[in-house]
């Protein structure tokens, strides 16, 4: 059984509560959003898998030992800086659990570990992007369809990235 509810530093988010500036970083299979400021997408990861006592990915404390700011790119392994080792990791959790990774669609970091700045968060700049592989649940559809409306994103706030 997976433990979503661990620190009071994220929020569970599902379509009933998606509101404010909201900065979703995962979805579950079953449509529950994980929004948070504080931690990195690898970082929740692991604590996900250390709370539900869950070793069947990695050795939880091993990557503790990385620097959170690393940068994952999923399908780009030349990407500059690019942790192939986090990245390779992420990749077949995603696979096995259908877990998404999401970036906003209010952020201080894009995917790749550079800031905005100070600037765009007072402009409020808005970008919603989100990561899957093979397709998505029906709940999963739901909620990106639901942040889209709510937040009246437009296309070149959006970009899906879809894996086989």
């Amino acid at each position: 059984m997976t433990t979503l509810d661990i620190t009071n530093n994220w929020k569970l988010v599902d379509t009933n509560n998606i509101e404010g500036r909201l900065n979703v970083m995962w979805l579950t299979a079953d449509g529950v959003g994980l929004s948070t400021r504080e931690y990195s997408h690898m970082t929740m990861l692991n604590m996900i898998l250390e709370k539900s006592n869950i070793t069947d990915f990695w050795n939880i404390d091993e990557i503790k030992k990385h620097n959170i700011h690393d940068v994952i790119q999923l399908e780009n392994k030349k990407f500059k800086n690019n942790n192939v080792d986090l990245a390779e990791l992420m990749t077949k959790f995603m696979k096995e659990t259908k877990f998404i990774r999401i970036s906003g669609p209010f952020r201080e970091v894009e995917f790749g570990g550079s800031n905005f700045g100070h600037a765009s968060k007072l402009l409020e700049n808005r970008h919603f992007v989100y990561e899957y592989y093979k397709d998505m649940t029906k709940k999963q559809k739901e909620f990106i369809d639901k942040v889209i409306d709510v937040y009246n994103l437009s296309d070149d706030e959006i970009q899906e990235i879809h894996y086989d």
